[in-house]
């Protein structure tokens, strides 16, 4: 799999700004970001989005592949959110989900999200292992409206994200979605960390 290249990242941790997207927060100053941009935002009435974005799958490349390559697809994965044209910061909130923080309208961030989920899906069919594992983005947006709280942006953008991928299972039929949500819910509240999540999904879905 020669065309998965390897890290370009550095290691600068700032508060994001609203230009272009540096190097990946780590999953507190991630949220710590969100905190901070939510109180000004509502103290100076301007626009703000977050963005989730989760890879589906991934667990097969690390298994079939190898976590040097799975390795590669994250580092991958990260420059290409960082290159994308999202202004704000962006954070690698978990083993295989990623967070973006950006100082956009709803409108926005629709567009910007359409145009990263067309990087990532290029990016995956120039890599035909890849493909044959099924590897995928899920990606979920939300908006802070007034009187929204930092938890309550999150947990959309969440909820989003999760609706899109059960769109991308269309095998499921309507109670087996249903089910499958549910079932990932259970786990969250069973106290599963969000990373291993998805070594359960053969399980749900079978």
């Amino acid at each position: 799999m020669s065309d998965l290249e390897g890290p370009r990242n550095s290691h600068d941790h700032g508060r994001p700004d609203s230009g272009a997207l540096g190097n990946l927060m780590n999953k507190e100053e991630w949220h710590d970001a969100v905190a901070i941009a939510v109180i000004g935002v509502h103290s100076e009435s301007s626009p703000l989005s977050v963005l989730f974005i989760d890879i589906n799958n991934f667990k097969d490349v690390n298994d079939d592949l190898g976590h040097g390559i799975g390795d590669k697809v994250i580092e991958e994965v990260q420059h290409l959110i960082s290159g994308s044209t999202i202004g704000g910061g962006g954070g690698r909130i978990g083993g295989d989900e990623f967070g973006v923080l950006a100082f956009t309208n709803e409108e926005q961030m629709n567009i910007a999200a359409e145009e990263l989920r067309e990087t990532l899906k290029d990016y995956i069919l120039s890599n035909p292992k890849l493909q044959e594992l099924g590897v995928g983005f899920a990606i979920g947006a939300s908006t802070l409206r007034p009187g929204m709280t930092n938890s309550e942006l999150l947990r959309e953008a969440d909820q989003a994200m999760y609706k899109d991928k059960l769109s991308q299972l269309p095998e499921l039929n309507r109670t087996q979605r249903v089910l499958f949500g549910i079932g990932r819910l259970a786990f969250r509240l069973a106290g599963v960390r969000q990373r291993d999540v998805g070594k359960y999904e053969s399980v749900l879905r079978s």
